[in-house]
């Protein structure tokens, strides 16, 4: 798991820019308030985001084109995070692509369950925009 900040000085959102501009991101959460957050929250990054609100429409945009990260939110409709996780990894460019968890539950048996469906890492909402940018920056980075 990722630190929640890297503990220096660099400013991530700009590390971001600088480092992955362009890059393909894709926000899955049933709840368009919360999209709508992150969107804004990560409108200076100068990655290319996408949104899906559930995990089927998840599935189905990675299967169009691979993205260099997804954030997850595990509880929704029609198919969840875990599930959606599971099939995003079968699909070709995405196997490797950093998943990270988004949900309100911080217990360890819901990180057990995220890290064996295939995800990377495990965000606690509510989220910072210095910490996401940062665990972002840090899963980015770890692909290279």
């Amino acid at each position: 798991m990722a630190p929640q900040t890297d503990g220096g000085s660099e400013d991530p959102v700009a590390a971001l820019n600088r480092d992955f501009p362009g890059a393909r991101v894709l926000i899955v959460d049933d709840d368009e308030f919360i999209r709508s957050i992150l969107m804004d929250m990560l409108s200076e990054t100068g990655l290319v985001l996408d949104e899906a609100q559930d995990g089927r429409e998840a599935v189905a945009l990675c299967n169009k084109a691979p993205y260099a990260l997804v954030l997850m939110d595990l509880l929704m409709p029609v198919m969840t995070g875990l599930e959606a996780t599971a099939l995003v990894r079968q699909i070709p460019g995405m196997e490797r692509a950093p998943i990270l968890a988004l949900t309100g539950h911080s217990n360890v048996a819901d990180r057990i369950k995220c890290l064996e469906a295939g995800m990377n890492d495990f965000i606690t909402k509510p989220i910072r925009n210095e910490a996401l940018a940062a665990i972002m920056l840090h899963w980015l980075r770890s692909r290279l």
